[in-house]
């Protein structure tokens, strides 16, 4: 699954949440696909799909789940290579219980989630926008468009609001039931 986050968190993190979660009872990997600006100082998901590392120089332990880092060789790496990115998805996909890859939406990266969508069973855009937001929209079409088995929207506290309701709320009706 890809979880794309649309905004910086403040407390919390929802793809790693949702790995240590999946972690507790099934051989969970969490990939982050775009990390810190800051220079890695590990090997990661970049250094192997440039072929510069092998899986066990990236696959590192981290509590009950297991992590590879985002890499040293830029993220372009990512896009220059489809075949090469989507045999090692297939083969984190074979290796593992559950996949959690982790993107944090920035504009440089859209390519990035229309060449992974086809390839996870779920796209998870974890935002707190409203439902009737247009750049929501464009992002939730893009995923589906590009062939994600399932589009999900999570929201870790209630959707932001264009403008506030100001229509008085009608008082309920009786319902009532017949049986012909």
């Amino acid at each position: 699954m890809l979880v794309v986050e649309t905004e910086p968190r403040r407390d919390g993190d929802l793809p790693d949440a949702l790995a240590r979660h999946l972690a507790a009872g099934a051989a969970t990997l969490a990939i982050d696909l775009n990390g810190p600006d800051e220079e890695a100082d590990e090997p990661g998901l970049t250094d192997l799909v440039a072929g510069e590392a092998a899986f066990q120089d990236v696959i590192q332990a981290a509590g009950g789940l297991q992590r590879i880092a985002t890499g040293s060789v830029d993220t372009q790496v990512l896009l220059d290579e489809p075949d090469v990115l989507a045999a090692t998805v297939d083969a984190t996909a074979e290796a593992y219980d559950w996949v959690v890859f982790r993107l944090r939406l920035v504009p440089e990266v859209l390519a990035l989630l229309a060449q992974l969508a086809p390839q996870m069973d779920s796209v998870i855009l974890a935002s707190n926008a409203s439902a009737d937001d247009p750049e929501l929209g464009d992002l939730f079409g893009l995923a589906e468009d590009a062939g994600a088995g399932q589009v999900l929207v999570a929201q870790d506290r209630p959707a932001r609001r264009a403008e506030p309701v100001t229509e008085p709320v009608a008082e309920p009706m009786e319902l009532r039931l017949s049986a012909a």
